[in-house]
């Protein structure tokens, strides 16, 4: 479906995976119905809700025609996201968001999406993923900061580093949809960083540095915003592999499209836990970092050690 490629209100699916989320949903929801300029349609799948969510969503989607309810058993956040990007309903869409439970939307965050991708992204035929800064709140909405600082810089080279791209602020069109579906069946560390990937490697990545979401920092996030201390820095040093894998799938499943210069700059970081020449690759380039002084140091320090997450 191309009309939204041309129309006054683009046409975008939103895919809300739900799980345990009676607190917070009802204000989420609200913020989706919410969004100003845009045609917002909302697939939701509930991963196997115990508490009240269901209920919450059953209402909801009652008295809203534009939101649809997939109440499932429990998979995980992973695998609830690829359900959902995987339903044949999305594919009548030219753009497609991520998004979290728990969260608020400023009205114009998909719309602000939208515009930027079709006034930047020149081939909307190759994959598009739009993301941008969050706005930390707590658990009442009350301002505590910004996730990201203004000067942050998102390459090629930061993408294998670290994900830079937070889901739940994510727009993509259905090139990288398609793209993402390839590699479904392979290890993701999560859905988001798999599809920054679909972006940067094969298309675009547009970051925005102004923030259009509120996001809660409380004790059930599934994922959060954490501050990484020094016990936990310690203890995540013993988690290795995760992130080799993934990347290591990634050069395998778009082997053809990446070209052999990006296969190098991700092959470095996914061997350098076991190859002395990668490893030495990722410590002395500078252009090797995370989007902030404080993850790159440990990035490095971990390369060093041969312990890149």
């Amino acid at each position: 479906m191309n009309s939204s490629k041309t129309a006054d209100r683009p046409k975008v699916l939103v895919l809300m995976s739900t799980y345990n989320g009676q607190k917070y949903l009802t204000e989420q929801l609200e913020s989706i119905k919410a969004q100003s300029g845009v045609d917002v349609t909302c697939l939701i799948r509930d991963d196997g809700s115990s508490d009240k969510t269901v209920e919450i969503l059953e209402d909801f989607v009652k008295q809203n025609e534009s939101f649809h309810l997939r109440a499932e058993e429990n998979a995980g956040v992973i695998s609830s996201f690829n359900s959902l990007i995987s339903d044949p309903f999305a594919e009548r869409f030219d753009f497609i968001a991520f998004c979290d439970q728990d969260d608020v939307w400023l009205d114009t965050k998909l719309i602000r999406a939208v515009r930027l991708m079709q006034k930047n992204i020149a081939d909307m035929d190759k994959p598009a993923v739009y993301c941008s800064n969050l706005e930390l709140v707590d658990s009442e909405l009350s301002h505590i900061g910004y996730m990201r600082s203004d000067d942050i810089r998102i390459s090629k080279y930061t993408a294998p580093v670290q994900n830079c791209a937070t889901g739940c602020t994510m727009v993509f069109n259905s090139s990288a949809r398609d793209e993402y579906l390839r590699g479904i069946g392979s290890f993701m560390e999560m859905h988001d960083y798999w599809m920054m990937l679909v972006g940067m490697y094969l298309g675009k990545v547009l970051y925005d540095r102004k923030a259009y979401i509120k996001y809660r920092q409380h004790g059930n996030n599934v994922i959060g915003a954490k501050q990484q201390n020094i016990s936990g820095f310690a203890k995540n040093l013993s988690k290795t592999g995760s992130h080799e894998r993934m990347l290591s799938d990634f050069v395998r499943v778009y082997d053809k499209e990446i070209s052999a210069k990006d296969k190098q700059i991700i092959t470095n970081v996914a061997l350098a836990n076991k190859d002395l020449k990668c490893r030495m690759r990722v410590l002395l380039d500078p252009a090797y970092h995370g989007y902030s002084h404080k993850r790159t140091l440990a990035f490095k320090f971990r390369a060093m050690i041969g312990r890149v997450y």
